[in-house]
Order: C-alpha cells, then sequence, then structure tokens
C-alpha cells in the first residue's frame, strides 16, 4: 500500500510584500531633497530651461529581438529606485513688464490740469493717463502734443447729460441705446487726448458713434466709430470739448445725418420757433422785474424817512 504524502501549508504572505528596505528609502528620500533643493535654485536664479529642439525620432517596426516598451519601462523603474532622474521644469509663462513712461494720476477730486504740468508732460514726452472716475479716463502722449501754446484745461467729463435738444437727439438715436456726454471745457485742447469711456450697456463687437452738437448751428456732425472692446470700452480721439452723444449700434453710422436730414431739419425749426417764443416772452417779464425792484426802493426810502422822523422827534422832545 503506497502512503497518501500529507499537503503541504500555503505560505502566509508577508504584511507589506511591496515596501521597500529601509537603505533604499533613506537613498530615495535624500535624493528627492536634492531635486527640491535644486528646482528653488533654479526659480530663484530665474533661469530658463532651453526647449528640447532636436528632431523627433522617425516611427519605425519595432523588432522581435529588441525588448518591448514595457519591459525598458520596468528596467527604468528598477533603476530609479536608487538614482532618481531630475526632469527640468516647465518654463512660467511671461508676462510684458509694465511701462513705466506711462504715469496715472487720479483726477476724481479735480477734473482740471495746469499749463504747467501740460508743459511738463511735453517737455518730457511722457505718456500719462488721467482718471477722471471709473467710467472715463483721458490718455495723454506728450510726444504728440505738438507746439500749440497750452492753457489750463478743465477735463471733467459729465455722463448722461448734455445741452441737445432731446426732440434732435430722439430723432438722431431713434431705437438705438444711446449715451449724453458734455465735457467741461468749452473750445480746443491745443493737442489731442484720448478718452476712454465704459460703455455699460453695450456688447463686444458692437459700435460706439461718436456724434458732435453744434451749438451754435443746431446740427450735428459724426465724428467716428469705434469698436468696443471687451471689456465694454470705447476710445475716441479728442482735439475740442462740447457737447456730444454716443449711439451703440451693430454698425457704423456715418450715413446716419444724410438719412435723417428731413427730420432733423423739421426738429430744428421746431427747436428754433420755441427759442423764438421764450425770447418774445422775456420782454413782457422783465417790466415786472422792474416795477418790483422800483417798489422795493419806495418802501426802503419811506422806512428810511420814517426812521430819521422819529429820531429828530425824540431829539426835539428833550
Amino acid at each position: 500500500v503506497t502512503a497518501t504524502p500529507e499537503p503541504t501549508a500555503t505560505p502566509k504572505p508577508t504584511e507589506k510584500p511591496t515596501e521597500i528596505n529601509k537603505e533604499e528609502e533613506h537613498s530615495v528620500s535624500a535624493a528627492s531633497e536634492e531635486a527640491e533643493e535644486a528646482t528653488q535654485t533654479v526659480e530663484a536664479e530665474n533661469i530658463t530651461v532651453p526647449e528640447n529642439t532636436s528632431e523627433p525620432a522617425s516611427t519605425a517596426t519595432p523588432d522581435q529581438n529588441q525588448p518591448s516598451q514595457n519591459e525598458e519601462s520596468m528596467e527604468q523603474t528598477d533603476q530609479s529606485v536608487n538614482e532618481v532622474v531630475v526632469t527640468a521644469m516647465t518654463p512660467k509663462p511671461q508676462t510684458a513688464p509694465e511701462d513705466d513712461a506711462i504715469l496715472t494720476m487720479d483726477m476724481s477730486k479735480t477734473g482740471k490740469i495746469y499749463a504747467q504740468t501740460l508743459e511738463q508732460i511735453r517737455d518730457q514726452g511722457r505718456k500719462i493717463v488721467l482718471e477722471m472716475s471709473d467710467e472715463v479716463s483721458w490718455s495723454i502722449d506728450g510726444s504728440q502734443m505738438g507746439d500749440e501754446a497750452l492753457t489750463d484745461i478743465d477735463l471733467k467729463v459729465t455722463l448722461g447729460k448734455s445741452q441737445i435738444p432731446k426732440e434732435q437727439l430722439e430723432i438722431l438715436a431713434e431705437d438705438e441705446v444711446y449715451v449724453e456726454m458734455s465735457l467741461a471745457h468749452d473750445g480746443a485742447f491745443g493737442f489731442t487726448a484720448i478718452l476712454s469711456v465704459d460703455l455699460e450697456e453695450a456688447q463686444a463687437g458692437q459700435y460706439a458713434n461718436l456724434f458732435y452738437y453744434n451749438e451754435s448751428t443746431g446740427e450735428f456732425e459724426f465724428m467716428c466709430a469705434a469698436e468696443i472692446s471687451s471689456t465694454g470700452k470705447a476710445e475716441f480721439e479728442f482735439k475740442h470739448a462740447s457737447d456730444y452723444v454716443i449711439i451703440i449700434s451693430d454698425e457704423m453710422k456715418e450715413q446716419l445725418l444724410t438719412e435723417k436730414a428731413e427730420e432733423m431739419q423739421l426738429a430744428k425749426e421746431v427747436q428754433e420757433q420755441k427759442n423764438l417764443q421764450a425770447k418774445e416772452e422775456l420782454p413782457a417779464e422783465e417790466p415786472k422785474k422792474a416795477a418790483g425792484f422800483l417798489a422795493l426802493i419806495l418802501l426802503a426810502s419811506v422806512a428810511i424817512g420814517i426812521g430819521a422822523y422819529l429820531v429828530f422827534k425824540g431829539r426835539s422832545d428833550e
């Protein structure tokens, strides 16, 4: 009778089969610390690591005798246990440095810039930005100011108000969104300035059509059309100040005045008639004012006379 061999017990698995020995772990930790120190040194010295400009190897048919990619990766992994390979850092994107030649001034408390300051800007050829408010700012390039005489200028800009008659304004703008704009200064600047306006109701890609209102003739003049930026801003060149209107539209409006000529002429005549009536009513009010002043003078004279009489009477009684 053949004896049956006793079964052999399956060996018990280790608690941490993937754990490396302490010497290997210490080697990896030390190498990692050296790699981190080398990385911080590169950042501190702001060294740019050059990109690999070598041409990529052409794709070839794998040879059966050559080891597969998985086998190579395993070999590299085994070697990297005791030797850590530090790869080059990806360069951080570089931002353009701020232009030190541009000077920004807060003009929110006073819109006036003095002739002496303008002359210094021109002599130094500086670029300056005058921040009037959160919605409005001026840009002046001293190198482009020319040689005209300079004076004190109030560059304050008021949005939403102007001296433009409402009847003409509504005909011009029709159903488009518009923004009235009035400049404190009256007349020419003596140089060219760029006005930047934040148009909250505008969309990027639309056009801000600028029209100048000539108060002496009662007519509009098309100045320019600026494309609205992604931040909702539009920029215009200015050489003189007055009342303006910005019409926001999906298209440029350089032909709008021609299209609205008849309607604008009719509105202009109506406005002139109103102004004439106002002038005719003015003389009728002047005599009333004059009579009022005369009455005040007479009352003052009577009061003085009564006062003098009482004074003299008091002295005579004594």
